[in-house]
């Protein structure tokens, strides 16, 4: 599976660095091989560049790999084209409602891509001021046919008529579970300028910021994926930050470390690199866990936050009153009911499919040893997130 997944690694150097691809590494693989690939990069959204890159050099003769990672290139394409004209109808809008916009994440990354369909997205990330929150919700819906799937306690999830979902953010940092990155997210408006009409765009430092902050969330949710570390190779290629400023962003949010770590995989990947010891467990942690991440990676993550496996059982069984407010948001002032919210979510519990879930998590929990729970541990506070 390693000599796979570097075989991989080869054919995303290829196609993002755009460089000539050493076809003789490929020579010798069977069927079972070209079907491993093929998996390993679907499991990490990567399937698209992977089979661009095979299909363009001529690696595969006719047959089902083949057309299945050209399914996948196609699908890309049509997922980019169908994404970015939502993407300009909203703006549009938004722009005739005179609301003050900011575009997030894929669509804005997307443009240091050698393609821009290249770099796929599940979801359209906008963020807007929250006084102006209901007003372009409201506008979305009246004029686009956008659906609300509710508000949560970052953003209003919406889906248009094509199926395409919008998260509209009214914050990025998060205001009930504190984290040290959170804090420079906290000022997000104090470090735009605008585009045009009422689109607005980050200053390159605070992109740069945010782009490693949300991969730092998501790594401590069990894993991040490759895709992140692509951004990041293209982010520091492309940008011309002010070294100063990037570094006191970074430095403020107590990120530091696990940035440079991060740079430095993303090298691994793209150049060749040599790794470190710390990098290369960064590494293994990532490919384990695909684009979401796994379950085991979370809990040991959690069991290193919440001082072991008994930590994490006490938290599931009685959640604080922070992360209880996140799942109920009426509890919020009013901390004296969160015995009876306590209840109400234990009953929740009880349902079919959540039980099951909750009764996999506790099972999860227990099967992660003392000494992948130790060496998380570890990871986390080398990399300055422990």
């Amino acid at each position: 599976m390693l000599r796979i997944t570097k075989l991989m690694m080869v054919l995303l150097r290829s196609e993002i660095t755009n460089t000539e691809l050493d076809k003789s590494l490929f020579v010798n693989l069977n069927d079972e091989d070209w079907t491993r690939l093929y998996y390993i990069s679907k499991l990490h959204d990567l399937a698209h560049l992977v089979g661009n890159a095979v299909i363009k050099n001529n690696l595969l003769p006719n047959g089902e790999i083949k057309e299945k990672f050209d399914k996948q290139t196609i699908t890309a394409v049509y997922r980019f084209q169908k994404t970015q004209y939502e993407f300009s109808s909203i703006c549009k809008i938004l722009n005739e409602v005179k609301i003050e916009f900011l575009p997030l994440k894929g669509s804005v990354i997307r443009q240091y891509y050698p393609e821009p369909w290249m770099r796929t997205s599940c979801d359209i990330d906008i963020l807007v001021h929250e006084d102006d929150l209901e007003k372009a919700k409201i506008a979305l819906e009246k004029h686009l046919n956008y659906s609300s799937d509710g508000k949560g306690e970052h953003d209003i999830g919406m889906t248009s008529p094509s199926g395409i979902h919008l998260e509209l953010h009214y914050r990025l940092n998060d205001v009930i579970i504190s984290r040290k990155y959170d804090i420079p997210l906290g000022k997000i408006w104090d470090y735009v300028s605008k585009r045009e009409d009422y689109c607005y765009e980050l200053r390159e430092e605070m992109l740069y910021f945010y782009h490693i902050s949300h991969m730092t969330k998501h790594f401590e949710n069990g894993g991040c994926g490759i895709r992140p570390f692509i951004d990041l190779w293209l982010l520091n290629r492309n940008l011309n930050c002010n070294m100063e400023e990037k570094e006191k962003l970074l430095a403020e949010g107590g990120l530091t470390t696990f940035s440079e770590v991060a740079d430095l995989l993303s090298k691994v990947w793209l150049e060749g690199t040599e790794p470190t010891p710390i990098s290369k467990q960064m590494e293994e942690y990532v490919l384990s866990g695909g684009v979401y991440g796994t379950r085991d990676n979370q809990i040991a993550v959690f069991q290193n936050k919440k001082r072991g496996k008994l930590g994490y059982i006490l938290y599931r069984i009685w959640m604080p009153y922070q992360s209880l407010c996140v799942l109920y948001p009426s509890l919020k002032g009013k901390r004296i009911l969160q015995p009876l919210y306590e209840i109400r979510r234990w009953f929740r519990l009880f349902k079919k499919g959540v039980f099951k879930r909750s009764r996999e998590e506790l099972k999860a929990n227990s099967a992660v040893s003392d000494e992948t729970s130790a060496q998380i541990a570890k990871m986390l506070s080398d990399l300055g997130l422990n």
